[in-house]
C-alpha cells in the first residue's frame, strides 16, 4: 500500500494483530507493547492500524505517469495472504481451514479473541468484529519434497497417485517430520519419527 500510496501508510489491523503490537480489543496500538518493543516505536508505527477494506487515497503520480494509471484509481489498504485466505474460503465462527505452503498453517475463526503462548490472533480481514487464530508449521513443504523423493522417485505425479492409492488415515501409519527446530508446539529432535497402528515406532 505504501509503493502505491507513494508514503507510509496505514497497516490494516489483520496484519498489526500478527505484529503483537496491537490491542485486539480496541484495534489500536498498545502503548504498553510498544514501549516494551524498541525506542520509539509508537512514532514509527504511524498512524493507528485501518480496516483492509479502508480507502487509503489516490494511486500516486508515479504510477499514473509510468503506467498510466488513472488519477481517480484508489489505494485501498488490503491485507495478508493468510487473512485473506480466511475471507476467500468464507470462514466463520467455528470454522478452520489447513493451508499447505512453504510452512502448513492451521486457521480457526472465532468471535472473540482468546490469545495463547502459542500461535498467533488476528482481526478477521472481512468482518469487523470477529478474529481468528493461526498455527505455523515449519517442518512442512520441506518434509513433504523429502516424503517424494525418498518415495516417489522425486516425481510429483508419483507421489499424488500413491497418495490418492491409499486409505483414508493410512492405516494407522503415522509420520512425524521435524528436519529443523519445530515451532508450534516447540520440537527439537530433529529426524523422521514413524509409529505404526500398533504403536511400534
Amino acid at each position: 500500500s505504501s509503493l502505491l500510496c507513494g508514503d507510509y501508510a496505514a497497516i490494516d489491523t489483520s496484519d498489526a494483530g500478527g505484529m503483537n503490537l496491537m490491542d485486539l480489543n480496541t484495534r489500536k496500538w498498545s502503548d504498553a507493547a510498544c514501549t516494551a518493543t524498541a525506542p520509539d516505536c509508537r512514532v514509527k508505527l504511524g498512524s493507528e492500524p485501518v480496516e483492509p477494506w479502508t480507502v487509503l487515497g489516490p494511486i500516486c503520480a508515479y504510477f499514473q505517469q509510468r503506467y498510466k494509471f488513472s488519477s481517480s484509481c484508489s489505494v485501498v489498504c488490503c491485507s495478508g495472504d493468510n487473512p485473506n485466505a480466511i475471507v476467500g474460503l468464507r470462514l466463520g465462527p467455528g470454522d478452520i481451514a489447513i493451508s499447505l505452503g512453504t510452512s502448513d498453517t492451521l486457521m480457526g475463526v472465532m468471535s472473540k479473541p482468546a490469545p495463547k503462548k502459542e500461535g498467533h490472533v488476528m482481526c478477521h480481514a472481512g468482518e469487523p468484529d470477529t478474529y481468528f487464530a493461526m498455527l505455523v508449521y515449519k517442518n512442512a513443504d520441506v518434509v513433504r519434497r523429502q516424503v517424494r523423493d525418498t518415495c516417489s522417485e522425486g516425481d510429483w505425479g508419483l507421489f499424488s497417485r500413491q497418495l490418492n492409492e491409499s486409505r483414508p488415515g493410512n492405516d494407522g501409519n503415522i509420520l512425524l517430520g521435524v528436519l529443523a527446530d519445530e515451532i508450534t508446539p516447540p520440537i527439537t529432535q530433529l529426524g523422521l519419527h514413524r509409529e505404526d497402528a500398533a504403536g511400534h515406532r
